[in-house]
């Protein structure tokens, strides 16, 4: 879970997959963030910064 403590370094891999996650039928993006030990808006801000 998110800590909120310092800053990760995303991989470029693992936000490819987090993307990917996140366009799936049905994918909640608080689920994905919550697998990923990161926070929502971390992963969909508004289509535009996805990770």
């Amino acid at each position: 879970m998110y800590a909120g403590v310092g800053r990760n370094h995303w991989p470029d891999d693992l936000k490819a997959q987090i993307i990917a996650e996140s366009f799936e039928p049905g994918a909640v993006v608080t689920d994905i963030a919550r697998r990923h030990g990161c926070r929502p808006q971390q992963v969909h801000d508004g289509g535009t910064g996805r990770v």
